[in-house]
């Protein structure tokens, strides 16, 4: 299976099914199974937002995730409190790459973009946003079927695509 290294808190974002569009500077002809790996490095000080409060839905759902891992979570949910218990060198999560399109326009203030792509609409949240770089001419990787890992899996990552064994 094909498997795509990010820094954290992305990976686990992913995994939570709180993030379903990854940005990136490249494209791939590459579509199908997708293991989302979590990198060794944490990666914080590149976050859009670096101060965002993570509420409601997102914040349940990352509380429900340490909570399942028997792990501690902060009362406020600010993202960088919880900088050391993401799991951190090992899989996270499966998913399916569906499409890569080009985001061509800047978004405008207050706007909700909406993605086309095979026939599907892929609406981004606010949190969605604050989660990815959605600058002109960055590739947005649509990513579906998203499926947490109940026991995170140790693994190698590599930059780019790469193949994972998953035995």
């Amino acid at each position: 299976m094909k498997a795509l290294t990010l820094y954290q808190p992305w990976a686990t974002l992913i995994a939570i099914g709180a993030k379903k569009v990854e940005t990136r500077w490249w494209s791939t002809k590459y579509r199908g199974p997708l293991a989302i790996h979590a990198g060794k490095l944490l990666n914080f000080i590149n976050m859009r937002h670096p101060d965002c409060v993570l509420e409601g839905e997102i914040a349940d759902r990352l509380n429900q995730y340490y909570n399942d891992r028997n792990r501690k979570g902060e009362p406020d949910y600010k993202i960088f409190r919880f900088q050391n218990y993401f799991p951190l060198g090992e899989i996270v999560a499966t998913c399916e790459l569906v499409d890569i399109v080009c985001q061509e326009l800047k978004f405008p203030h207050g706007y909700t973009p909406i993605i086309h792509s095979n026939g599907k609409q892929w609406v981004l949240s606010p949190e969605e946003l604050a989660f990815g770089c959605y600058e002109p001419f960055r590739m947005l990787w649509l990513l579906s079927n998203i499926k947490k890992l109940e026991v995170p899996i140790p693994a190698k990552g590599h930059q780019g695509l790469w193949e994972w064994d998953e035995k």
